[in-house]
């Protein structure tokens, strides 16, 4: 085998290598599925592969930083909300025009955007779909 098909095997194989962390490091896993009462909506808690792989102590499994995602009956997702530890939405207040989680965020769909507070700031930006 020459010299440069060695470097080139090399290369591509590094690559490959790298490219499967990547995958399996930063793929995004489903931590919890709550569904409304009605069935319109669901509210979808996710992960970093990453953070499940950094140690933590006995039922600290959900401290970890994930986000939520509000999706509509069609699947389509209306807004992404980052939160720093996945237990924090377990409370989720579902209404006519405004479903909330306590302490994160809240869509508003009578004003079609919705809210979250990051770093002491209130962030708002518009939905993506409606119920």
């Amino acid at each position: 085998m020459k010299y440069a098909d060695k470097v080139k095997l090399t290369i591509t194989s590094g690559g490959l290598i790298l490219f499967s962390l990547y995958i399996t490091l930063f793929f995004i896993v489903q931590y919890n599925k709550i569904k409304n009462p009605n069935n319109a909506m669901h509210l979808l808690t996710n992960h970093y592969r990453l953070c499940s792989l950094i140690a933590a102590m006995p039922g600290g499994g959900s401290d970890m930083a994930g986000f939520v995602t509000l999706v509509n009956t069609r699947g389509q997702p209306c807004g992404t909300i980052p939160i720093s530890a996945i237990w924090m939405a377990r409370e989720v207040k579902w209404q006519k025009d405004l479903d909330s989680i306590k302490l994160v965020g809240e869509w508003s769909f009578k004003s079609s955007d919705y809210n979250y507070w990051n770093n002491n700031k209130q962030v708002s930006k518009k939905l993506l779909c409606s119920k």
